[in-house]
């Protein structure tokens, strides 16, 4: 259970990076430029990036930050993503 609730939730990170490669991809194959090649290089570091880091440091700020990371590194072992 917890496999496919860690597939969905990476599914539902992971669609606008999908989306983001496909319209460059296209717009790439129309008219090939070395701005494209940039934006291509940003989109693969992108991915290269763990989704959960951005959520780690905004929870950081909050109060009682330890228990909350604590606890989303917990849900991110449940569901297999870590």
């Amino acid at each position: 259970m917890g496999e496919r609730i860690g597939a969905i939730i990476s599914l539902i990170v992971g669609l606008p990076l999908l989306m983001r490669f496909l319209f460059w991809s296209v717009g790439y194959a129309i008219s090939p430029s070395a701005e494209s090649i940039g934006k291509g290089a940003e989109l693969i570091a992108d991915a290269a990036v763990p989704w959960w880091l951005g959520v780690i440091g905004w929870l950081a700020a909050l109060p009682l930050a330890g228990l909350l990371i604590l606890g989303f590194i917990l849900l991110l072992k449940w569901t297999g993503e870590v």
